[in-house]
């Protein structure tokens, strides 16, 4: 039995040996594999492969209070799947831009300009992920977290 795997983007092995093989696209991908027997017999089947994208938690409370636990607002998960990430804080009403970062590992401790800001109230989050390998792939979330002490 011979087999022809297409496209051999993110797939384990394209040789003509391989019967099974695993997949791991960027994007979604239809996978193509034809198997010829030594009869000459052929069949062909597609895979769609539907890629939904990293586990990506972002909290919405912290306590920027130095005891060591929680005091930092940072995105957590699969953060080596993206290529470009903006993240931007606004103060309470969402008028004031309090932090902005696009480092992908940032961590942000609840100051502005050096000062502490205020405890309570809504900070107005909005972020951009692109993921790797896609060109056009943009996630934008927008939400809220709530500063505690």
């Amino acid at each position: 039995m011979s087999y022809t795997w297409s496209p051999n983007i993110g797939i384990t092995c394209i040789d003509s040996i391989c019967g099974s093989a695993v997949v791991g696209p960027d994007a979604d991908t239809r996978y193509t594999v034809v198997a010829v027997d030594s009869n000459g017999c052929r069949d062909t089947v597609v895979v769609p492969i539907l890629v939904t994208g990293p586990v990506i938690f972002i909290p919405n409370v912290f306590t920027p209070d130095a005891n060591g636990s929680n005091d930092y607002f940072e995105v957590y998960g699969n953060k080596d799947a993206f290529r470009f990430m903006e993240v931007k804080i606004f103060g309470p009403l969402g008028k004031k831009k309090v932090f902005e970062s696009n480092n992908i590992n940032f961590k942000w401790d609840g100051t502005y300009k050096g000062h502490p800001l205020n405890p309570g109230g809504c900070l107005f989050i909005r972020s951009k992920w692109f993921l790797q390998g896609k060109t056009q792939a943009e996630k934008i979330y927008k939400g809220s977290v709530t500063l505690l002490k």
